[in-house]
């Protein structure tokens, strides 16, 4: 499957929140209001991954200075488990290392396999613990990596 990653901005929010809504459960779907807002915070950016025209999936993160936070992660159901999150994490390090970023953190569902499994594969490691992240008894990992070791 040919993927292309496209940086996108604002213009890209309904897009945005119409994968988002397709990717996580009720209570953690992030509205187009959710989306656009988050671009008003100096150093959002996103990379959205595109099969010709069709977006499939995206992932947002913001950074300060040395450090970058990935702020969601989202594929199409219909596109999962073909490498796409993967092919999105990998494209963030290079750029963030590039631009001299020597932290990524992120938070991740203890019970999301998936995403874990795709995130050690990428070296993160765990740094932290965030009890009730998302929601009573459903705790966040936090991880972190350098981005300037990749596995790209």
């Amino acid at each position: 499957m040919s993927i292309d990653l496209r940086e996108m901005g604002v213009e890209a929010s309904a897009i945005l929140a119409a994968m988002h809504d397709t990717s996580f459960p009720p209570g953690e779907i992030w509205g187009e209001d959710a989306i656009r807002s988050l671009f008003d915070v100096p150093g959002t950016r996103v990379f959205v991954a595109c099969k010709e025209d069709l977006p499939l999936g995206f992932i947002m993160w913001r950074g300060v200075l040395d450090e970058a936070e990935i702020l969601t992660i989202a594929v199409v159901p219909e596109a999962r488990c073909r490498g796409i999150g993967g092919r999105l994490v990998d494209a963030l390090r290079l750029t963030a290392g590039g631009e001299g970023v020597s932290r990524l953190f992120l938070e991740v569902a203890v019970e999301n396999r998936a995403a874990r499994h795709m995130y050690d594969r990428a070296g993160f490691v765990m740094c932290g613990m965030r009890k009730g992240y998302y929601g009573p008894g459903r705790d966040a990992l936090v991880l972190v990596t350098d981005p300037a070791i990749s596995r790209v």
